[in-house]
């Protein structure tokens, strides 16, 4: 667990995913909205049954191991990976913060065994992530919003969390320069969760080539259950099959 403001506030209160402002942002955007208590609640009352119908079918029971992919809006390659999961007798089931679009949801929906969208905010999520116990997690890193990688993993009890980079961070800029264009906060949040994430994971998919992503993870003494994933068609002849 890291100590970082932005991210704890983000994570405890009810501050839509989305949302990319600073910690003295937050606090006065919230306080500014009318009947917020009562937006919440009524969030939750609407919510209930469709995130109580999306936990039970990822807890039957049956043979089969389960992969939870979590995203924002979710990138096309889940849809490609979830399906090739799906194929080697997996269940797949999407979270999605964000709201999909019809167009986009008509791609993706044959990949997955079920899928609950727009669950917007932390706590929801976390109710949720309370209630299942899916063999692995599967989280969408976008850089700046590395929070939801870290808190999948703070979160997942038994369950292994593989985590899939596009950009990465560290990688764009180092911290000085990045802070010339973005907000202080954000970078430093975003940096931190980096840290853990590649610490802590159990493993890690990414769009570089392998060589350049294996010598940045040095800085974080990473080595294994690296795997390189691009978004479009590779030879499937040197993925390891190796249990994670």
């Amino acid at each position: 667990m890291i100590d970082n403001e932005r991210y704890n506030f983000l994570t405890k209160n009810h501050v839509h995913y989305g949302n990319m402002s600073a910690t003295n942002e937050f606090k006065k955007n919230l306080a500014q909205i009318e009947n917020y208590e009562h937006i919440i609640e009524t969030f939750y009352k609407n919510s209930k049954e469709s995130m109580n119908q999306f936990i039970d079918e990822v807890n039957k029971k049956n043979k089969d191991k389960t992969i939870v992919f979590i995203s924002g809006k979710p990138f096309p390659m889940f849809s490609r990976q979830a399906f090739a999961m799906k194929n080697r007798g997996y269940k797949t089931f999407l979270i999605t913060m964000d709201q999909i679009n019809y167009n986009d949801h008509l791609l993706i929906k044959d990949s997955f065994d079920h899928i609950i969208q727009n669950i917007l905010f932390f706590p929801a999520l976390k109710n949720i992530l309370n209630f299942i116990s899916p063999d692995f997690y599967h989280v969408q890193c976008w850089m700046w919003k590395y929070s939801l990688g870290m808190f999948v993993i703070n979160n997942k009890k038994k369950s292994k969390v593989i985590c899939d980079f596009y950009d990465v961070t560290g990688m764009y800029a180092n911290k000085k320069n990045l802070k010339k264009i973005f907000d202080n906060e954000l970078v430093d949040q975003d940096l931190e969760c980096e840290k853990f994430i590649f610490k802590n994971t159990n493993g890690i998919i990414h769009r570089y080539k392998q060589k350049v992503f294996l010598d940045y993870s040095k800085r974080y003494n990473r080595k294994q259950n690296i795997l390189e994933f691009q978004q479009y068609p590779l030879s499937t002849k040197n993925i390891s099959k190796k249990k994670i």
